[in-house]
């Protein structure tokens, strides 16, 4: 893989897949041993699966391919998105549903990952979407300035509240156990639903937690 930088990676079926910059991706499946390949000149900033499917997102600069899919890791098929700069992306098993996000408010929706429906504007910013997650019946999504909203079908987008702790960067947002989870830009944070915040570490239970913040509005 040379001198090129992974910046993503997620585990599907029996596999991990990583994937970054200039189109480079990679599979194992014991987490020792990769196996490399590449996908067009796309610089990846983020991969998920779906059950079947593995999608990566990103940006290309030499074209309007913004998303590829593989079944196994190593053969990937570029898909047309509209034209934006994707930063991540989540699929709802239960709506059977991909959303992906991306900058200035760019969302778009596909139940293929292959046809995509373009959103943008759903959600009033101009800054980039960094984070989405699905958990609880909702999609959240949150800007790079700490914004948070949700949806509930990935098209209508309802404000929650705003704060610097929700700022994700380049970090990581997600569903596990009832929470959801933010690799913040500031801090490492959980996020909870029910509208706690509970600071690091991160090692010991919620509420062992030496510090709580209690968002402006509840998630749910």
């Amino acid at each position: 893989m040379g001198a090129n930088t992974l910046t993503t990676v997620t585990f599907g079926g029996d596999r991990y897949v990583a994937a970054g910059e200039t189109g480079v991706t990679t599979m194992s499946t014991d987490g020792t041993n990769w196996t490399a390949s590449s996908a067009g000149t796309i610089q990846f900033t983020d991969v998920f699966y779906n059950g079947s499917l593995f999608i990566a997102i990103g940006a290309e600069s030499a074209g309007p391919v913004t998303c590829y899919t593989s079944a196994d890791g190593t053969a990937w098929t570029h898909q047309l998105t509209p034209v934006y700069t994707w930063r991540a992306g989540v699929y709802s098993p239960e709506l059977g549903l991909h959303v992906i996000v991306g900058e200035t408010g760019a969302i778009a929706t596909s139940t293929d990952a292959v046809t995509w429906t373009d959103y943008t504007g759903a959600i009033a910013t101009s800054e980039y979407l960094a984070g989405i997650a699905w958990g609880n019946n909702r999609f959240v999504g949150t800007d790079g300035e700490g914004f948070v909203w949700t949806s509930t079908n990935g098209t209508v987008w309802d404000y929650v509240t705003d704060d610097p702790f929700f700022r994700i960067g380049r970090g990581a947002f997600y569903w596990k156990n009832d929470w959801f989870i933010i690799t913040a830009a500031v801090l490492h944070a959980v996020v909870r639903i029910g509208c706690q915040m509970y600071c690091p570490p991160l090692e010991v239970e919620p509420a062992e937690f030496p510090g709580r913040y209690d968002v402006d509005a509840p998630f749910v």
